[in-house]
């Protein structure tokens, strides 16, 4: 099954397992901070003699901050920027804590472990010189690069050693009277399949050059009648150029509002007029539509015994951290 839409599993169900996910999350973080120029470095906390200092806030909350901005489509108030970093503070906090367990328990790494998990994100891009020039334009060395996945790996096998074998798997029980208390919600929803060309307005290209050229792009397909796959894989800027901007199915709430507005109005086959998004100018092409669809508890039970695990897993772990951190000698100044 590929999704369940009900507020509750939501936020769990749409990652890999919390562990996975928690470490994922702490490198892709890291990757995508970009460095301030000139930052008063005083000591903002201290977990035990390490030291956590302004710059390396304000190089995790900057793209968080950016990013969030991006999406709420306004800038943030002083009280809200400084209540973002005190939770990324917060976050940090708490890393450091899980690596002193870690060293405490001399948990170790291997140097092939490093090598495996670096090539991991190596993959996240489209080239071995596209990772190098992101690391570049980020002010962060390789060797940094690569203490930093040591790091998340040594939390991984702390939290793998020490948190999950405590959880206990769901009963069938259990995982039935879920359902029974959720059974309105348990629905596949709505989806379409689309394929899509973008053309993107950046520094590079302005907005009105951008949309001359996804007109000239549509004329094509609308009016000459040129195979839509042929001509995305051909002009497409959108990654999904590589299977003729094939995008799969998604449903509401997974793609830009006014991209999926125009998505789920589509007939069959039908292409769509311009669109225009944060990203740029896009051409749609509906490939299929499958309906909102109520699901049996057998056909989501292994789906429901993973949530639950996950439940389950979650609880154990902030349990642990917050012992961790009760033991810990933790002191914060003001920002």
């Amino acid at each position: 099954m590929d999704s369940i839409s009900h507020k509750n599993a939501g936020r769990f169900l749409k990652s890999q397992t919390y562990l996975v996910t928690c470490a994922i999350c702490l490198v892709l973080l890291f990757i995508s901070s970009i460095s301030f120029a000139k930052v008063v470095n005083k000591v903002i906390a201290t977990v035990g003699t390490r030291a956590i200092f302004l710059s390396d806030l304000e190089k995790k909350a900057e793209p968080i901050i950016r990013d969030y901005k991006t999406g709420i489509g306004r800038e943030l108030t002083e009280p809200e920027i400084k209540e973002a970093k005190g939770k990324i503070l917060d976050e940090m906090i708490t890393e450091m804590v899980l690596l002193q367990e870690a060293d405490a328990q001399k948990i170790f790494v291997s140097e092939k472990e490093v090598l495996n998990g670096v090539d991991e994100v190596k993959k996240r891009f489209p080239s071995v010189a596209e990772f190098n020039k992101e690391l570049e334009r980020q002010d962060v060395s390789e060797a940094e690069f690569r203490q930093r996945i040591k790091d998340q790996l040594k939390i991984m096998k702390l939290v793998e050693s020490n948190v999950r074998p405590k959880v206990v798997a769901p009963t069938d029980k259990e995982v039935s009277e879920f359902y029974k208390e959720h059974e309105s919600e348990m629905v596949e929803p709505e989806k379409v399949r689309a394929r899509h060309i973008l053309i993107k307005v950046d520094e590079k290209r302005d907005d009105k050059q951008a949309y001359k050229k996804i007109s000239e792009i549509r004329q094509q397909i609308v009016k000459e009648k040129k195979d839509f796959a042929e001509i995305a894989t051909k002009y497409s800027e959108c990654p999904s150029a590589k299977v003729g901007g094939d995008l799969g199915y998604f449903s509401r709430g997974q793609m830009d509002p006014a991209f999926e507005k125009t998505a789920f109005s589509l007939e069959m086959g039908e292409v769509s007029d311009i669109v225009k998004t944060r990203f740029g100018y896009h051409i749609i092409k509906c490939l299929g539509h499958q309906a909102e669809e109520k699901k049996t508890l057998e056909e989501v039970y292994d789906y429901l015994k993973e949530y639950i695990q996950q439940m389950h897993l979650e609880k154990a772990y902030q349990d642990y951290v917050r012992n961790l951190r009760d033991k810990a000698s933790i002191k914060r100044y003001d920002l």
